[in-house]
């Protein structure tokens, strides 16, 4: 029988639905906080030149690389912040865990901004990692 490969992008579907399920009832989580950072997100556009119009639109608004996909933004532990890079189980094994150079940039910038950031290899994982992070004493308390 043969397994069935789970896509980055449904592995991050499935992420985000158990979080919200998990923890629409916990006061200490800040659904508002916790959100995509729409990276991948598809550029629109009926011309090329229109793709790359609305590029270099959202370049000059901020827009850049690499950003991870899931960002949790309230303070825990010794920790600003949760940056997950969310990857298909089947990438671990790939360069990097198949990061790209900016994802990988990025990750060491919010570990120098005391944020706490990983690559996680699919759903299971990446709750691990939420769970972890969320036990944590929220900074300041």
């Amino acid at each position: 029988m043969v397994k069935q490969r789970i896509s980055e992008s449904q592995e991050q579907i499935n992420f985000v639905a158990e979080v919200l399920y998990r923890y629409k009832s916990d006061p200490e989580f800040i659904e508002t906080l916790f959100f995509n950072t729409l990276n991948g997100a598809w550029i629109g556009g009926s011309s090329r030149q229109g793709k790359w119009g609305l590029i270099a639109k959202y370049r000059a608004e901020g827009f850049r690389l690499g950003i991870s996909d899931l960002l949790y933004l309230q303070p825990r532990g010794d920790y600003a912040y949760l940056a997950i890079e969310m990857k298909a189980q089947d990438q671990r094994n790939h360069k990097d865990g198949g990061a790209t150079e900016n994802q990988m940039e990025f990750l060491k910038a919010v570990e120098r901004a005391g944020g706490f950031g990983k690559i996680c290899f699919g759903c299971s994982e990446a709750i691990d990692t939420f769970v972890a992070y969320m036990n944590l004493p929220i900074k300041g308390e």
